[in-house]
């Protein structure tokens, strides 16, 4: 049976220095029948041109380009252009292994997955990547058990968007990336997981993600956009009540007073102006939530006994 399409959403932005490397890893896979999406989200520099000539000597690249909208919305773009039954995506600084997308591919196939993470290697420039792979090992999850591990931490980069492969069906119109905000990880990534039936799990290191690039987000200096994490925390907690799922929920919840008490911490040590009103609007909604947090029987008492302390500790300290 002749092998199904995939898809590999590349936004492009700012990474001259960087682009060719990630645009070379992809046409060097070993698996073949790929489309390849670049999209150019209004780069300043030349990482467009860069697409652009890989575009002339591959038939399997189509570029994009746009004004510049944000990457949800260059991987939005991505979307309703691919034709795949799979969708992988890439940022345009990242590197792979020449074999993840088959792994992933297989491995989906195998176990009948909806989606298939890979492990996850971090990486400065001069790096030497892990070509060599040993034999792996896997787990697969129920779409609960998966949110679990999510908000437990159990399973790292389960909030990651660029280490996985997802069937196409999960992208329904409902299910796009959040434009004008960042950390849209966090917002769409247990959607993603609710709606897949199976969730395959690899340890194998075949995605390499960049740890330190000037101009990244995680890498500047904290600024309000950031509390956009915490806006798609509290949506997520909010959307496990409403299911009626009240295990996701509480620990949805326990992870959105977590981020409350380090953005309050970031922000304290942050230049922004006016963080005092910033600051006073996160510890006013922790407190009500910690109360809600406090009475859920879900919650052990560990748990909210370390918020508590957190909390209070983050009030002494002024800004």
């Amino acid at each position: 049976m002749e092998k199904e399409l995939v898809s590999i959403v590349i936004p492009v932005y700012k990474t001259e220095k960087y682009v060719e490397f990630t645009i070379k890893d992809i046409c060097r896979q070993t698996y073949k029948n790929i489309q390849i999406i670049l999209v150019d989200d209004g780069s300043p520099d030349s990482a467009g041109e860069i697409c652009d000539s890989f575009a002339r000597r591959d038939p399997r690249i189509e570029v994009v380009h746009t004004d510049n909208r944000g990457l949800s919305a260059a991987r939005n773009l991505g979307v309703d252009l691919s034709r795949g039954e799979y969708i992988y995506f890439l940022d345009s600084d990242d590197r792979v292994h020449p074999e993840i997308i088959e792994r992933l591919y297989f491995s989906a196939q195998k176990w009948n997955c909806d989606i298939v993470q890979a492990g996850t290697f971090a990486f400065v420039d001069d790096a030497i990547l892990p070509r060599r792979l040993n034999n792996s090992t896997y787990h697969v999850y129920s779409n609960i058990v998966m949110c679990e591990n999510m908000l437990r931490g159990t399973v790292a980069g389960a909030t990651v968007i660029q280490n996985k492969l997802y069937s196409a069906r999960l992208f329904d119109k409902s299910m796009r990336f959040p434009e004008g905000r960042i950390h849209e990880d966090v917002a769409l990534s247990y959607k993603l997981f609710w709606k897949a039936e199976k969730i395959a799990v690899l340890d194998a290191e075949l995605f390499y993600y960049r740890a330190s690039r000037q101009g990244s987000i995680m890498h500047s200096p904290y600024t309000i956009a950031r509390l956009d994490g915490l806006t798609a925390a509290e949506e997520r907690f909010r959307f496990f009540k409403n299911l009626g799922q009240e295990k996701l929920y509480a620990l949805a919840l326990l992870s959105w007073c977590d981020m409350a008490n380090s953005a309050i911490k970031a922000l304290k040590k942050s230049e922004i102006q006016n963080k005092t009103y910033y600051i006073k609007n996160i510890q006013k909604d922790l407190l009500n939530y910690y109360k809600i947090l406090c009475k859920h029987p879900k919650v052990k008492l560990k748990s909210k006994v370390r918020v508590g302390v957190n909390i209070f500790c983050g009030m002494l300290v002024g800004t």
